[in-house]
C-alpha cells in the first residue's frame, strides 16, 4: 500500500485546522541504464544537501553513452486513449538528468514507484526496476479543466504491486464546471492506462477535492473525497469499485452518517465489509474514529480511550495516521496527539506524544503503547514485524508490544520498507531533499542520485 509523503500530509492537517477555525481560539506518489554510484554513507547529523557534503562527489556511471549536446527527452508511453477521455501531456523530461523523488514504495529489491518531478510544476509517476538507480517516467495521461483555477496536478495514488496501481492528478471538481476526474490504472507497470467513469459526485456537490484510496484487492476499493470542512465538519464524498477501478458507486454522501463528523484522516478496511476511518479531533473534542460493517454505506463512532486516565482535562488535538488490519483482523494505527500552548496560542507540534492503539476485536478493545519520542510514520510488514519512524527510528518483533531504537537522526522522512533489514527513503532537512536506501535495517544509509531513462 502507498502511504503519503507523511510530511506534506501533516501540513495539510495543519492547514485545515487554521481554515476552519480562522478567527476563534483553535480548538481544537525498453532501455536500461546501470546508474553505478560510488555509496555516500550518511552521518546522523546529515543534511541532504551537496552544499552540506564538502568533498563529495557523485558520479553517476551509465553503461550506455551519456547525452549529448542536445539532451534526449522521454515522453510518456501512455497507450492507446479511449475517444472522448480528454488528455494532455506533461512537458517531457530529460534523459540522463537527475531528478527529485518526493514519495517512494517498493515491492522488491530492485522494482518500484515513486513520485518525483525533474522541472515544470508536474509530479510524475516513476517506475525503477534498479532499486532506484534510474527511473522511467510512466504518467497517466493529465486529464484537467482549462480553467487555471482547477488545476493542481499533484496525484493520489495506490500502488498494489509493481505492476498494479491507480492514479488521479488532484483537480478539484466545481459545480457548474465538467467533471474531468477519472481515476487512471494501470495492470502493465505503467505501459498503458485505463481511466474509469467520471466518478458520479452528487447533484448537489459544491466541490470535490480528492482525498485517498484503498485498495482491499485489485478489485474492490474506496475513493474519499472531500467536499467541504468546515464548522468541526467534513463533508466528505465516498466512493467504492468492485471492477478494479473502471466504475465507482457513490457509496456514502453528507448526511448519510458520521462520516462527516471532525475530519477524516485515513481509512483501512480489514474485508470487505469492515472498515476504519481515522479523524483529527481538532482539540477540544475526545478522540473517536469511526467503524463500518456494510463496506461504507454506514458509519458508527467509536471512542479511543484515552492512554492514562481519561480525555477530559486533556487539552489535545489528536490525529490517526497508517491504519493496517492484519490477516487475523486486528487491527492498528498511529495516534499522535498535540497540547494547545497558551504561550504561542496554539497546538504545539514540538510537544507531540506519539501512541500505537492496536485491537482484536475492531475497535471495542485496545492495547495502547505510548512510544519513548514523536513518530510520524507506522509501517507493518506482517502482524509482528513494524516500524516506528520519526527522528527516532524504531522497530518491533512482537506485534507492537515493545519497541527497540534502531538509531536517532537529525531529517525526517518518508519509508519505504521491504523487509527486516531493506528500506529507501525520501529524506528531507529544510527545503533539502533527498532519496536514501538501507540494507542493514536502518543503521546506516546511503545516498542515491536517480536518474531519468529513456
Amino acid at each position: 500500500m502507498e502511504k503519503e509523503d507523511l510530511v506534506s500530509k501533516k501540513m495539510m492537517y495543519v492547514s485545515i485546522l487554521f481554515l476552519i477555525l480562522a478567527g476563534c481560539r483553535p480548538f481544537l506518489s525498453e532501455t536500461k541504464v546501470t546508474n553505478t554510484i560510488t555509496p555516500v554513507i550518511m552521518s546522523d547529523t546529515w543534511t541532504p544537501g551537496p552544499t552540506n557534503n564538502p568533498g563529495i562527489t557523485i558520479t553517476p556511471t551509465p553503461t550506455t553513452p551519456p547525452p549529448t549536446d542536445t539532451p534526449a527527452v522521454v515522453g510518456s508511453p501512455i497507450g492507446p486513449n479511449p475517444t472522448g477521455v480528454p488528455s494532455s501531456s506533461a512537458p517531457p523530461l530529460i534523459s540522463g538528468d537527475e531528478i527529485t523523488i518526493t514519495s517512494i514504495h517498493m515491492f522488491t529489491p530492485e522494482k518500484g514507484w515513486a513520485v518525483g518531478h525533474q522541472q515544470g510544476p508536474v509530479p510524475r509517476i516513476l517506475l525503477t526496476k534498479d532499486a532506484g538507480r534510474s527511473w522511467e517516467d510512466l504518467t497517466p495521461p493529465l486529464v484537467f479543466s482549462t480553467q487555471p483555477y482547477m488545476i493542481d496536478l499533484n496525484p493520489i495514488t495506490f500502488f498494489w504491486d509493481q505492476t498494479t496501481a491507480w492514479v488521479l492528478y488532484t483537480q478539484e471538481v466545481i459545480a457548474g464546471q465538467p467533471n474531468t476526474q477519472r481515476i487512471w490504472r494501470t495492470d502493465d507497470s505503467g505501459l498503458t492506462w485505463t481511466p474509469s467513469e467520471p466518478l458520479p459526485y452528487p447533484i448537489d456537490l459544491l466541490t470535490g477535492t480528492p482525498g485517498q484510496f484503498f485498495f482491499l484487492n485489485p478489485q474492490q476499493g474506496w475513493f474519499l473525497s472531500h467536499s467541504e470542512i468546515t464548522h468541526m465538519h467534513d463533508y466528505s464524498n465516498l466512493f467504492g469499485t468492485l471492477d478494479g477501478g473502471q466504475t465507482w458507486l457513490l457509496v456514502n454522501q453528507p448526511g448519510d452518517s458520521m462520516i462527516e463528523t471532525l475530519v477524516n484522516t485515513e481509512m483501512a478496511y480489514a474485508n470487505s465489509n469492515q472498515g476504519w476511518m481515522l479523524k483529527d479531533s481538532l482539540g477540544g473534542f475526545e478522540p473517536f474514529l469511526e467503524v463500518t460493517w456494510n463496506a461504507g454505506y454506514s458509519w458508527e463512532q467509536v471512542d479511543l480511550p484515552a492512554p492514562d486516565g481519561d480525555w477530559i482535562n486533556l487539552d489535545r488535538r489528536c490525529i490517526g495516521y497508517d491504519p493496517v488490519f492484519f490477516p487475523d483482523r486486528s487491527g492498528a494505527f498511529l495516534l499522535n496527539c498535540v497540547p494547545y500552548n497558551d504561550k504561542i496560542q496554539t497546538y504545539d507540534l514540538e510537544d507531540t506524544t506519539s501512541y500505537i492503539y492496536r485491537s482484536n476485536d475492531f475497535g471495542y478493545h485496545w492495547q495502547i503503547q505510548e512510544l519513548p519520542s514523536t513518530v510520524t510514520q507506522l509501517d507493518y510488514l506482517d502482524d509482528q514485524l513494524g516500524f516506528a519512524l520519526g527522528r527516532n527510528h524504531y522497530r518491533t518483533r512482537d506485534g507492537g508490544a515493545s519497541w527497540q531504537l534502531i538509531k536517532n537522526v537529525t531529517w525526517s522522512g518518508q519509508f519505504s520498507f521491504i523487509s527486516s533489514h531493506e528500506a529507501w527513503a525520501v529524506a528531507r532537512e529544510g527545503d533539502e531533499i533527498a532519496l536514501v536506501h538501507t540494507s542493514d535495517g536502518g543503521l546506516t544509509y546511503e545516498i542515491i542520485q536517480p536518474l531519468i531513462i529513456k
